[in-house]
């Protein structure tokens, strides 16, 4: 696979190393599963970056009556930082979803489709800190998946993505003032040195493979990816791989052979 990274704009003052996040947000999609609704926890750990980029997640996903679309609500933990900063930025985001699925063969009345179409595309957004780094990104995930289910407990889907990134960095450096007859010298300037800010546009290029195993009302997720993190020196390959479990809340939407109202349940 090769990566693509086209950067839009940028415009730095006072920080000569901006250490760009582009490429660094939280996986944009919980499952795949659009049969009916669920809830997802996840974790992904990178590798390969020269430092520390980690995230878990929460996600609510909410299916329409077709059982075609899924509406994803996440929140997400996240962790990033690089071998020579003097510690790892944490942080917090969330993103809105959309994925949508057409079955090419088969249908989903008696399970995932042999063989669907999905494209997904919605806003997100972080804010990781450690003191001296502050970086928020806002990126708008947009990407096709190929759910391939040779059986109905197993679901294969081979995904890529790009996200536009609206990226803000800051950077407070320690300096000393001088003091001369008790009296501060060139503070303006010296503070101007240390504080910095770096505001970005670019677009990182994502893909990876993820594997599900269907349990009944729950679902097992592995993942492996490869991401463009992008800085000032172009686009890094940075792979990463995730875990997570799936928790279906409700019956199957009536598209995908549910029953609204299911027998002996009320209407519900």
């Amino acid at each position: 696979m090769r990566l693509v990274a086209i950067p839009l704009f940028a415009a730095c003052l006072g920080v000569p190393d901006a250490h760009a996040v582009s490429g660094a947000h939280p996986p944009a999609i919980s499952t795949w599963d659009t049969r009916s609704s669920s809830v997802v926890l996840g974790y992904q750990e990178s590798f390969g970056l020269g430092g520390t980029l980690r995230s878990a997640t929460y996600s609510s996903n909410f299916t329409s009556s077709s059982g075609r679309l899924s509406s994803q609500f996440a929140l997400h933990y996240l962790a990033y930082g690089l071998d020579d900063w003097p510690s790892v930025a944490h942080g917090a985001g969330g993103s809105a979803i959309t994925l949508h699925q057409w079955p090419l063969i088969g249908d989903l009345r008696d399970g995932p489709a042999d063989l669907a179409l999905a494209v997904y595309g919605g806003p997100a957004a972080a804010l990781v800190m450690n003191g001296r780094d502050n970086l928020a990104m806002v990126p708008v995930p947009l990407g096709l998946g190929v759910p391939i289910s040779p059986f109905h407990e197993l679901t294969l889907t081979p995904w890529a993505e790009v996200a536009p990134t609206l990226e803000v960095i800051s950077r407070i450096e320690e300096v000393d003032i001088q003091v001369e007859d008790g009296v501060p010298v060139d503070v303006q300037q010296t503070l101007e040195s240390a504080l910095g800010l770096h505001v970005g546009m670019r677009v990182p290029a994502r893909g990876g493979v993820d594997l599900n195993v269907h349990a009944g009302r729950v679902d097992f997720a592995a993942r492996i990816g490869l991401s463009s993190l992008i800085d000032e020196r172009g686009a890094r390959p940075v792979g990463s791989i995730g875990l997570g479990v799936t928790v279906h809340w409700d019956h199957p939407a009536a598209g995908a052979g549910g029953c609204p109202p299911c027998p002996g349940e009320g209407g519900a």
